[in-house]
């Protein structure tokens, strides 16, 4: 990449970091869960992100826990990040994804033609960890997977300092009439994980995203009832009940840890 990219502090490997980037015009190209810059024009905001993806002329900010690679060949096509054109690139190729269970990032293989690791082949339905400076290869594009620089503190406990984070940079959304990109299940995933018991009532999640993302402040309450429909039906949500000792009402809601993993 043509300019450097900085991080700031950071309290682990996984957690949300700030840093300094530049406008991108070329591929890949993201379509909904990264940032892309490349080299140009300067911004003095900054980008908060769990890890970075940098290649030759590019780098993404990736600012949800899962995000997929591949090909968008059509507008109905889900993927998160658009590796180019080229059909040797499958449309679904490949799925980076925080593992909660082994607490670091992962990427699984599903495209046809594999990728290479480290200049490792990886072959259709493998899963493969990645540690700070991984070089991934998909098709023809090449690119590292960079994790932010680790905040030493030493009054900071080591369990939780593995921990993704509790906070999402919110701010570019703070206008009413901004709508975030984020899907329901990551508003709901980033609500839960605010809290440092990682449990939230179903009004906790609702206070949440409203104070974080005006947008749904005006919005019709149609948005809740697609947050409650992805607590009931989405796995990887799982309803607690409020023990006696713990005062108001209403349950609480959770991750569970092994639907991250998959």
């Amino acid at each position: 990449m043509g300019t450097a990219v900085a991080a700031t502090t950071t309290s682990a490997a996984a957690s949300a970091a700030s840093y300094a980037h530049t406008t991108n015009t070329t591929y890949p190209q993201a379509t909904g869960s990264a940032t892309t810059v490349s080299s140009g024009e300067a911004s003095s905001e900054p980008v908060q992100a769990y890890a970075k993806l940098e290649g030759d002329s590019f780098c993404y900010y990736i600012r949800t826990l899962q995000v997929t690679f591949g090909r968008k060949a059509s507008s109905s096509d889900q993927v998160d990040i658009h590796l180019g054109p080229t059909k040797a690139i499958s449309r679904q190729h490949a799925r980076l994804f925080y593992n909660f269970t082994t607490q670091r990032f992962e990427m699984m293989v599903f495209g046809k033609n594999g990728a290479f690791v480290n200049d490792q082949f990886v072959e259709k339905g493998v899963t493969v960890p990645l540690e700070n400076r991984t070089k991934i290869q998909i098709g023809e594009v090449s690119f590292s997977f960079l994790l932010p620089k680790l905040d030493t503190d030493d009054n900071q406990d080591s369990e939780d300092s593995s921990q993704p984070p509790e906070q999402f940079d919110s701010s570019e959304y703070s206008s009413r009439d901004t709508k975030p990109p984020f899907s329901y299940a990551s508003l709901i995933a980033q609500a839960i994980n605010s809290t440092p018991t990682r449990k939230l009532t179903l009004n906790g999640i609702y206070q949440h995203i409203t104070q974080h993302y005006p947008y749904y402040q005006m919005a019709q309450n149609g948005w809740q009832n697609s947050i409650r429909h992805n607590l009931s039906l989405n796995k990887a949500f799982v309803k607690v009940p409020r023990s006696d000792s713990e005062p108001g009402k209403g349950a609480f809601w959770t991750i569970d840890q092994s639907c991250e993993s998959q």
